[in-house]
């Protein structure tokens, strides 16, 4: 096989691999995201469910009384026991109807902050961090696992022109400096600015680096 299919291939692979990585990584570290802010919104509406319900609780007797009261004020002594009632129990079912939907429209509302919370604030760009180390590490790991796939299957004679490479020093070079420039490359290679360029270009093709 020539250098090109070599290079095709090996490119190919490494692309294969960083996406299997990326899906497997994602689904490690940032599936659980979305349930962790669903959880946490339901925890807040349960808490706030109770606090309203031990309110209402504690008042509504006292609103009772105190719409009772209105009612035979306005209406003198012709309101009779039964009259009452039947008024407190109305009293109740439209209280009960009222506090649903306090408690739907309270529910919708934290749910509806918690996910705009996560879409657009602190959240998102926390995830949209990870994704980046995500996508990083999965591209490093891809290119490792090429690496050692080609080497197990070398003579140490053919492991150590690989290692003298020039373009695998620049590698290693990448590896441990980080992004480099051309110029910076050929200073530490001593070669020329256009040799350095030109093994940066083929890595890139590669996948080797970004």
């Amino acid at each position: 096989m020539n250098r090109n299919n070599e290079t095709n291939s090996g490119s190919k692979l490494i692309e294969e691999i960083e996406k299997d990585l990326y899906s497997e990584y994602y689904g490690k570290y940032l599936s659980d995201i979305g349930i962790i802010v669903e959880e946490a919104a339901d925890d807040v509406v349960s808490l706030s469910t109770r606090k309203f319900m031990d309110v209402i609780n504690l008042e509504r007797q006292k609103l009772r009384e105190s719409f009772l009261n209105d009612v035979i004020f306005y209406a003198g002594k012709r309101v009779n026991k039964e009259d009452l009632s039947a008024l407190a129990e109305i009293f109740d079912n439209h209280l009960s109807e009222i506090i649903s939907l306090a408690l739907t429209a309270m529910a919708d509302a934290i749910k509806g902050y918690y996910k705009y919370r996560e879409s657009q604030t602190m959240t998102s760009k926390f995830k949209e961090r990870i994704e980046i180390v995500i996508k990083e590490l999965a591209r490093k790991e891809a290119r490792l696992r090429v690496a050692e796939e080609m080497l197990k299957g070398c003579s140490e004679m053919e492991k150590e022109n690989y290692m003298r490479d020039p373009m695998y020093r620049v590698l290693a070079l990448l590896e441990e400096k980080g992004p480099m420039t051309a110029t910076e490359v050929a200073s530490e290679i001593r070669r020329s600015e256009a040799t350095a360029r030109r093994y940066l270009n083929k890595l890139i093709s590669m996948q080797m680096v970004s």
